[in-house]
């Protein structure tokens, strides 16, 4: 499993999100999940998530769809086991970033 702290600053504020997520071979019993591209599927946390934010992890995955599925022919699934956003610690009263990058 790999944790990413995800930070981008903006003119108008920004993203925080914590995701951890995990990427295993493709199985049959993977019930709940979208089909990226070819064998690369997307799980999304089981606790639920805003439908904006799991259009977002979508797009990121299918940016690089191609890349997982050449280094997996036979299908990759990629595990959202948790995702947390936005994390208010990180963002002042007028909706901007502080504190750390990553």
């Amino acid at each position: 499993m790999r944790t990413i702290r995800y930070r981008l600053r903006g003119p108008v504020g920004g993203l925080a999100a914590d995701l951890a997520a995990e990427a295993r071979p493709l199985a049959q019993d993977d019930v709940s999940h979208m089909h990226i591209h070819n064998g690369v599927r997307l799980i999304l946390p089981t606790e639920g998530i805003y439908w904006k934010d799991a259009a977002w992890l979508a797009l990121g995955v299918s940016l690089n769809a191609r890349a997982v599925a050449a280094q997996n022919p036979a299908g990759t699934t990629i595990r959202t086991v948790s995702f947390k956003a936005p994390l208010n610690a990180d963002v002042d009263r007028q909706g901007r970033l502080s504190g750390g990058t990553s």
